[in-house]
């Protein structure tokens, strides 16, 4: 009689933590969810520039070995993961653009284009060229970018120890 009682006390601990450890989990999948609902945009720009930057090290790649399907699979995906969608980010992200980002996104898109062809005709000449290009027109747009974060930052106020809000300098 004891044995039993003692398998049975045992068997409903084990059956009551499985079940309690699946309430939390669920309890925190519900909140992670809740926050990304609550996140702006979801940093659509940092998203997109985050897997430009891993497509970059990898057109990188392909152009210093003369892969011309790396070349291609590459430059096409920063050109349609970044480069026609750049300046819609960023407005939706901070109501408005530079005219800078706009012939920025031009020279990018032009790069990517003639990438695009240098790989195409198998020319490894051009195509480092081409990325080359493509590789500045990144660097000025990011030091465009940078300098707009820093002009935000500067014009912050601190109004209390857990709230900023932007000045009206």
């Amino acid at each position: 009689m004891n044995y039993s009682f003692v398998v049975a006390i045992t068997i409903l601990a084990v059956c009551l933590s499985i079940t309690s450890c699946k309430k939390s989990e669920e309890r925190i999948i519900e909140s992670v969810e809740h926050v990304q609902e609550k996140t702006p945009t979801d940093f659509g720009l940092v998203k997109a520039m985050k897997k430009a930057s891993m497509a970059m090290k990898r057109l990188s790649r392909g152009v210093s070995h003369n892969d011309w399907v790396e070349i291609d699979i590459w430059t096409q995906e920063i050109k349609e993961g970044i480069g026609d969608k750049c300046v819609e980010l960023y407005e939706a992200e901070n109501n408005g653009v530079p005219n800078e980002f706009i012939a920025l996104q031009n020279k990018f898109l032009r790069a990517t284009k003639n990438l695009i062809l240098a790989s195409q005709d198998r020319n490894g000449t051009n195509a480092k060229l081409e990325f080359n290009r493509l590789r500045e027109s990144c660097d000025e747009c990011h030091a465009i970018f940078n300098e707009e974060d820093e002009l935000k930052l500067e014009n912050l106020t601190i109004v209390s120890p857990n709230q900023n809000v932007l000045s009206d300098k």
